[in-house]
């Protein structure tokens, strides 16, 4: 199982009508991307994969999870409805502070407000007992994706893995320092590749490439 979490500050408010003028909000057709790019093959649906979007201003996690996810199609008009869906019951359910469940939207996405007390790394630990692998930036220190071993492929699709899209050097610095004192931490670049869809799908295919030569089983 791969599981992938987008970390963002907010997300553009929008609703069905604006879904249905073709007004999707720029990152918000983003967001759909990345969804489309771990969820979606020609005919399928990655079954094993999980997607976790992390809104921080919003106090709100929502999940997908491949195994029961339904209504999902390769199109951003399903993508974006479903993700509407998840935020209308996330302002429906926000005043229930201590919230400890998934609430279900639709099948295979969930939902979970959580106290605003709550650091980023105490939700990152309670969602999670894996390892953490964090894509962040071309940092010269960090390990290049592209030449990763089968081997350490592997340990790749058993971690935890985080695509901060927002947070700056020092919010940054400050999330691997708390998360170093209880996790371990891999570090990557993927050189060439900017937007995290484009690394999410990138990932994907280095995944498939090896289960196919049974180097991941």
């Amino acid at each position: 199982m791969t599981e992938f979490l987008l970390i963002l500050e907010n997300l553009t408010n929008y609703n069905k009508k604006d879904v249905d003028q073709g007004k999707i909000p720029s990152d918000v057709y983003i967001i759909c991307s990345c969804i489309r790019n771990v969820f979606c093959l020609s005919y399928s649906i990655r079954k094993d994969n999980i997607f976790y979007l992390f809104i921080t201003k919003r106090n709100l996690i929502i999940k997908l999870d491949g195994k029961r996810l339904k209504y999902l199609g390769p199109d951003e008009r399903s993508q974006s409805l479903l993700l509407n869906k998840a935020l209308n019951l996330s302002n429906q359910t926000y005043n229930m502070k201590n919230q400890l469940d998934w609430i279900k939207s639709t099948p295979g996405i969930f939902i979970q407000n959580f106290p605003s007390e709550k650091s980023l790394v105490d939700i990152l630990i309670s969602i999670t007992n894996k390892n953490f692998a964090i894509f962040n930036g071309n940092n010269i220190l960090f390990t290049d994706f592209i030449k990763i071993s089968p081997k350490n492929l592997k340990q790749l699709e058993r971690s935890f893995l985080i695509f901060p899209s927002y947070l700056n050097n020092h919010n940054n610095f400050e999330i691997f320092y708390q998360l170093n004192e209880k996790k371990t931490i891999l570090n990557f670049k993927i050189p060439y590749i900017k937007s995290i869809e484009d690394k999410i799908l990138y990932i994907n295919f280095q995944i498939d490439r090896l289960k196919e030569k049974n180097l991941l089983d």
